[in-house]
C-alpha cells in the first residue's frame, strides 16, 4: 500500500527518505496525494501522520552534503546576544531589523540560522555549515558574507553561503553574497543581478 511504501522508503534514508518527506509534505499541505507516487489514494485530511514532526524542511535536505567549519579561534565570547533566528524561512526577530546594519550570523548544522552578535557566542564553539554577517535594509536580507574572525570561511566554504540560506527556506533573491579573502578583502561579490549567480544556488 502507499503508506507501507511510504514507511519503507522512511527507514531506507538517504535520498529515498527526502524523496517520501517531501513527496509527504506537497500531499498533507494539498490534502491529495499529487506530489508522491507512493502515496496515491491516501487523503492526509483523514490521515494522522505520525511522522508530520518530521516533515520539515530541515529534513528535507541532506546538510552532510556541506563542509562543517570549524572555529579558528578557541575562546568564546561570554558577551554575545540573540537577535533573532530563522524559522521557515522567516526571521523570527527580538531586536530591530528596520535599522540599516550588519549583523553575525552562523548556520548550525541541523540548518538552524542564527543572527547577532558574536559568532563564538551564538555557536557555543561547535562547527558551522556557515559564519560570518548579514545586513538587512527595512527588514530585507541584502546582504551574506563570510566575515568571520572566529571561523574564517575560505572562499571555497563561502561559495555555498546562498545555497546554504536557499536550502534552508530563506529568499536570498535580493541578497548579495560578499566572499572575503583571508586578508578580509573582497574576492569577489555576487549580486542578484550577476550573471553566473544561478552556479551559487
Amino acid at each position: 500500500s502507499g503508506i507501507s511504501d511510504f514507511v519503507d522508503d522512511l527507514n531506507a534514508g538517504g535520498y529515498r527518505k527526502e524523496q517520501a518527506l517531501w513527496g509527504a509534505w506537497v500531499s498533507f499541505t494539498s490534502g491529495g496525494a499529487m506530489g508522491s507516487p507512493y502515496l496515491k489514494g491516501i487523503n492526509f485530511k483523514n490521515v494522522k501522520l505520525k511522522v508530520a514532526g518530521l516533515i520539515t524542511r530541515k529534513n528535507l535536505v541532506n546538510w552532510n552534503s556541506f563542509a562543517r567549519i570549524k572555529m579558528k579561534i578557541k575562546t568564546i565570547d561570554n558577551d554575545g546576544w540573540l537577535m533573532g533566528k530563522y524559522e521557515n524561512g522567516e526571521l523570527q526577530v527580538v531586536g530591530n531589523t528596520n535599522v540599516v546594519q550588519k549583523w553575525d550570523y552562523i548556520v548550525k548544522t541541523d540548518g538552524q540560522i542564527l543572527v547577532g552578535r558574536k559568532h563564538s557566542w551564538l555557536s557555543q564553539g561547535e562547527d558551522v555549515l556557515a559564519a560570518g554577517e548579514v545586513k538587512f535594509n527595512n527588514g530585507k536580507l541584502v546582504e551574506i558574507s563570510n566575515a568571520s574572525g572566529h571561523y574564517e570561511p575560505n572562499i571555497s566554504e563561502a561559495s555555498n553561503f546562498l545555497r546554504i540560506f536557499r536550502k534552508a527556506g530563506v529568499n536570498v533573491n535580493d541578497a548579495t553574497l560578499t566572499i572575503l579573502n583571508k586578508g578580509g578583502a573582497i574576492y569577489k561579490q555576487i549580486s542578484p543581478s550577476n550573471s553566473d549567480r544561478l552556479t551559487y544556488y
